[in-house]
């Protein structure tokens, strides 16, 4: 029996890539990073145990330093917790932080730094939450990265990010902690990249996505993160890449695609995400490369495949049923 699984994966393959670019483009690509440091810099290195046992008068100050025997972190510890301004160095020897705890707590203003001097994130806190403005820097330069605000810990309203060169990255709001209404990114020459909603942390209605240049990449709609409705697919160099229609996630009527040329790729049919009845294909300079009919995503019928010269394919051309040739 020879295997023509090949040709069964060929159309899957084509529009898989299409749905991954979806999932990977449009999320990746609008999927700021302002919640990386939604817990900035948990000060790894300071383990509470060897400060228990420590002095249980207010006030009292402990200094606790690096293995090279360069200062770490000091600060006043009132029965076994930590209390009042603490300071903070890399093993280098230049500050890491500087804030205040109460009742081990993170409150107020905190300040951090990389360590080679520069700024990493600044913002405050509220019993141990992140609470108003924070911001967050490139490393050796005072470009700003991000800027967002906290809620008792949680990402809200507008956020922006910025490129290294300082033009803007992307921006979009929160809403409890959930990405909420319009969000659009850029490229660093600052062309629109993608531009989309969410509604309470999930993708909703229209997205469009750009190439590089510029040009449409795609545009479709979705529901509760599910793609629904028309979707249309483009080329770099403006030709249609293809285009048919999603119901919750799942390909639903006729679906045809094109080459960057202009040429037609192939056509098939879906019902409720399967392909269902005729499915043609063609190559690049327009010669028919496959016909045949499909049931429940399955080749069922007489199937012919044509090599590039335009004689049949033999090995792959006969009579199938579900999915299997039969003579």
């Amino acid at each position: 029996m020879i295997s023509t699984s090949h040709l069964q994966r060929a159309l899957p393959l084509h529009e898989a890539r299409l749905r991954l670019a979806i999932r990977a483009l449009v999320c990746s690509s609008l999927l700021l990073p302002g919640l990386a440091f939604a817990a900035p810099f948990a000060l790894q290195d300071e383990p509470p145990a060897p400060e228990i046992g420590v002095p249980k008068a207010r006030g009292e100050e402990r200094t606790f330093y690096h293995e090279n025997g360069e200062k770490a972190r000091r600060g006043s510890i009132y029965k076994g917790r930590r209390d009042g301004l603490w300071i903070g160095w890399h093993d280098n020897g230049r500050q890491a932080y500087e804030g205040s705890f109460a009742d081990y707590q993170r409150v107020g203003q905190w300040n951090y730094w990389f360590s080679d001097g520069t700024r990493t994130s600044s913002g405050t806190w509220k019993g141990g939450k992140q609470q108003g403005l924070w911001q967050n820097w490139y490393q050796g330069s005072e470009q700003l990265k991000v800027e967002g605000a906290f809620d008792r810990g949680r990402p809200t309203g507008p956020w922006k990010t910025f490129y290294q060169n300082g033009s803007r990255n992307g921006e979009g709001s929160y809403f409890l902690g959930l990405r909420h209404g319009v969000w659009t990114t850029y490229t660093s020459s600052d062309n629109r990249l993608a531009h989309g909603a969410y509604r309470h942390g999930l993708r909703n209605g229209a997205w469009t996505r750009y190439h590089p240049n510029g040009k449409k990449r795609f545009e479709g709609t979705f529901s509760a993160d599910l793609e629904n409705g028309s979707w249309t697919y483009w080329h770099a160099n403006g030709q249609m890449e293809g285009h048919g229609k999603y119901i919750l996630g799942k390909h639903d009527g006729p679906w045809e695609g094109f080459f960057d040329n202009g040429e037609r790729k192939y056509t098939t049919t879906y019902v409720n995400g399967e392909r269902n009845g005729l499915w043609m294909e063609w190559f690049k300079d327009g010669q028919k490369r496959l016909e045949t009919t499909v049931k429940h995503g399955q080749f069922d019928g007489q199937l012919t495949v044509w090599n590039k010269d335009g004689t049949i394919n033999d090995k792959d051309t006969g009579v199938y049923v579900d999915g299997k040739k039969s003579n």
